[in-house]
């Protein structure tokens, strides 16, 4: 009796769409971009209601966000709800 290794019973396709998720960016390629000085310029989707399109900001205070997006270890992504 062996083991079945994950992913063994789908398709091709659902395997590489799966994968094609996990990889996929945080954010968009040209959402980023470098300013002169050493600041970074971060573009959003959409203004908001007061009309920002961008931030700005300096290296540190950029990263400091990034990490502030990643979940510590341990901890699910998904909220679980008790059972009642």
């Amino acid at each position: 009796m062996g083991l079945t290794p994950p992913g063994a019973s789908l398709g091709r396709k659902q395997l590489e769409r799966i994968c094609r998720y996990l990889l996929r960016p945080p954010f968009a390629h040209d959402a980023v971009t470098a300013l002169p000085g050493g600041r970074v310029r971060v573009s959003f989707k959409a203004p908001w209601r007061g009309g920002t399109a961008h931030a700005d900001m300096d290296p540190h205070q950029f990263l400091a966000r990034l990490c502030a997006l990643v979940p510590p270890p341990g901890s699910g992504l998904l909220a679980q709800a008790p059972i009642r």
